[in-house]
């Protein structure tokens, strides 16, 4: 079985990239932009005809993954006025639950007595 399959990942390792792509990562991580995707799908196209359908793929994964992921954290931190900008588990939870209990008693008959 060959070596990079059986062997354990390492804990870190360093990748060197030019400036605009290291600020573009971080905007893209911190959800205030999308722009890195399309920048560095445009930088493939040189790729073999080949490798397109599956770089398409990618560039549409990670644009999912940007809306789902780093855009809306950053949008419900933003709403309930969240200064951190790394939200741990235990915060986004209690977020996103507050958000939920809102929606069920905005629906909720006044007086029905009943709690969440």
């Amino acid at each position: 079985m060959p070596a990079s399959i059986t062997k354990p990942a390492p804990p870190s390792f360093t990748v060197a990239a030019p400036q605009d792509v290291h600020d573009g990562l971080h905007r893209f991580l911190s959800g205030t932009r999308s722009r890195l995707v399309d920048e560095l799908f445009h930088a493939a196209s040189h790729r073999p005809e080949f490798m397109q359908p599956a770089l398409r793929r990618d560039k549409e994964a990670a644009l999912r993954f940007f809306a789902a992921g780093p855009k809306l954290v950053r949008a419900r931190r933003l709403l309930h006025r969240v200064r951190a900008r790394v939200l741990d588990v235990e915060t986004y939870r209690s977020l996103v639950v507050n958000e939920i209990k809102l929606v069920i008693d905005d629906l909720r008959p006044a007086g029905d007595g009943t709690r969440i």
